[in-house]
């Protein structure tokens, strides 16, 4: 019945309206214009595919802005780095990226949440398991990056719960160039976007 979409429009709604209550009278119908493209931009850029993870040279995964540019770079670079200063700035695209930067901070932990159900601590839970495909939950991250990650290795405590987790990553270096890289981080700094087949482990 369209929930999934609605309730995307209706989380980059409050956050807008968070945004130009804070920063009132900053931006102007041109400005704006360019600001509400470069959140389009964002929201588009979350990935729907996860195939390609195991192979450093398959397809990156496909997101809704490769559907919609039919390019297979969905975002730009962006121009720089931008602080809370940039919001007072006279040149008006350093406004719009310093509140592109803001949205993408704000609706990135809106996203990554909605995908993690809060339950009763006290009601068991399903760890972590090799084989899931799972999004970084890091705040270095570049806006409209999302560092995905294959879980290879899992290291459970002496309770039985996993706490920690190895992950292998696929980062595009070049055109014709990726490198693979495996690292360990704690559950806490995950989101799992798609489990694992139980059948395949």
């Amino acid at each position: 019945m369209g929930g999934v979409w609605e309730r995307q429009i209706g989380t980059v709604r409050r956050i807008l309206n968070g945004l130009m209550r804070k920063y009132p009278s900053r931006l102007s119908t041109s400005t704006l214009r360019t600001f509400l493209l470069e959140v389009m931009a964002i929201v588009n850029s979350r990935p729907l595919s996860v195939e390609s993870l195991e192979d450093p040279t398959g397809p990156l995964p496909l997101t809704p802005n490769h559907i919609l540019t039919m390019k297979a770079v969905g975002v730009l670079p962006i121009p720089g780095i931008f602080d809370g200063a940039d919001v007072e700035a006279r040149k008006k695209w350093r406004r719009v990226q310093r509140l592109a930067d803001e949205f993408w901070r704000l609706w990135r932990l809106d996203f990554l949440a909605s995908l993690r159900r809060r339950r009763k601590w006290l009601l068991p839970q399903r760890n972590v398991a090799v084989g899931d495909v799972v999004v970084l939950r890091d705040e270095a991250v570049c806006r409209a990056d999302w560092p995905l990650g294959l879980v290879t290795e899992v290291r459970p405590s002496d309770d039985g719960l996993v706490r920690t987790c190895k992950l292998k990553t696929v980062k595009v270096t070049s055109k014709t160039s990726h490198s693979t890289f495996y690292y360990w981080r704690p559950i806490s700094k995950l989101t799992v976007l798609v489990k694992a087949d139980p059948d395949t482990q």
